[in-house]
């Protein structure tokens, strides 16, 4: 049979201090390693704030960049705009001066045409008229007051006729204010005949017809090579 052998522990002197030496070691390592760690994080952060710091440099540079492009562009698109400006109302002059010139021509065309005729639509309502004039200027010293395609007149009325390519409401309107003017100028002078009023035009649209008659106005268009006249449904208005 074998024996088992036994190991025994080296009893410690009275007095005498333990070995120590490894837990030693271990403190010296844990201590090292504290250090190293604090040296980390230290290192750590000022890595840190150094990158934020150039980040934020980097940032505000950017912003400044952009609102330079931003201010270029809004001075580019400004101008740019601008030059539209200028180019959309110098061509609407110039198409306005166009149309001015256009609506003088077909004016004196439609004058022509309505404008000879007129004697005699106007002795169908009972009204004996000689013309007087076309395009006529009634003055103030210098100063136009008011023009009058075509006036017609007898001992106790004078006619008023405003000829017109086409025959708008504001047209119907100005002519009241025409109206208005001439019996003013006549009684400036001492006449005291009754004032009629009509309207003429080549083209009369249909929602215009009763802006002219309810005026009290009489409605003179196109009739084939004729003119075509309408009273308005009450006696003309007199002024």
């Amino acid at each position: 049979m074998q024996e088992e052998s036994t190991v025994q522990a080296t009893p410690i002197a009275p007095g005498a201090m333990p070995d120590t030496t490894p837990f030693t070691k271990i403190w010296a390592i844990l201590e090292k390693t504290s250090e190293e760690e604090r040296r980390f994080r230290k290192r750590y952060r000022r890595d840190q704030e150094e990158f934020q710091k150039r980040f934020e440099q980097r940032m505000e540079t950017l912003d400044v960049a952009i609102e330079k492009r931003r201010q270029e562009l809004d001075e580019a698109i400004e101008k740019r705009q601008k030059e539209l400006d200028e180019a959309i109302e110098k061509r609407q002059k110039e198409f306005n001066t166009r149309i001015g010139h256009m609506e003088n021509l077909f004016g004196n065309i439609s004058e022509g045409m309505l404008a000879p005729k007129l004697e005699e639509r106007f002795l169908d309502f009972g009204l004996e008229l000689s013309m007087l004039g076309r395009n006529m200027n009634f003055k103030k010293g210098r100063k136009v007051l008011f023009e009058v395609d075509a006036l017609l007149e007898n001992d106790d009325q004078v006619m008023l006729v405003e000829i017109k390519t086409k025959l708008t409401e504001e047209r119907i309107n100005k002519h009241i204010e025409r109206l208005e003017k001439m019996r003013e100028y006549l009684n400036r002078r001492g006449d005291k005949r009754v004032i009629l009023g009509a309207v003429a035009g080549v083209i009369v649209p249909e929602e215009v017809k009763p802006d002219a008659l309810n005026a009290g106005l009489f409605l003179i268009e196109p009739s084939g090579d004729d003119l075509k006249m309408t009273a308005p449904q009450d006696r003309p208005r007199e002024w």
